[in-house]
């Protein structure tokens, strides 16, 4: 966020700075934490979260998306089919 007010040179420095730090800390905490297993008990959890999150998201793009749309038989036809499918694809 504020790279966005930092002059061009100076910003392009931060960046690499910024990613330099990144993989140095992906590479020397992956090797500290690499003997341990992660917990599975986690894992229906955050699936779960994740699915109402993609859905929720889902709905709120179709909904804003056609806040302005001329409604006609078709077109909620339409919208009912896709939420539908949504819902069982989940």
């Amino acid at each position: 966020m504020i790279s966005a007010i930092i002059p061009t040179p100076i910003r392009f420095i931060i960046w690499a700075l910024a990613l330099a730090i990144d993989i140095t800390t992906t590479i020397l905490v992956g090797k500290k934490h690499a003997h341990l297993a992660p917990n599975i008990f986690h894992l229906p959890e955050r699936m779960g979260l994740f699915t109402l999150i993609v859905l929720g998201e889902t709905i709120f793009g179709l909904v804003s998306s056609l806040s302005d749309h001329k409604w006609s038989i078709e077109s909620t036809i339409s919208i009912g089919a896709g939420l539908s499918f949504d819902g069982i694809m989940l």
